[in-house]
């Protein structure tokens, strides 16, 4: 025969178990959030060309702009 208090702390722990998760799904949906917002103001600046600047400073040169 199962023992009534064996079951009833068994519900209450998994009960404290559900409750843990739901706020860490919160906490990960929140995060989530902050982290799309973020990339998304990276993507709309205007971000600096790659490479370093003395190679930058050398494609300037070896293709100059018609002016």
């Amino acid at each position: 025969m199962v023992n009534e208090r064996n079951v009833i702390s068994s519900f209450n722990s998994v009960k404290s178990d559900i409750t843990i998760l739901q706020q860490e799904i919160l906490n990960l949906k929140e995060q989530q959030t902050r982290l799309l917002l973020r990339l998304e103001e990276l993507i709309s600046k205007k971000e600096k060309p790659s490479g370093s600047k003395k190679k930058i400073n050398k494609r300037i040169r070896k293709n100059p702009k018609k002016r």
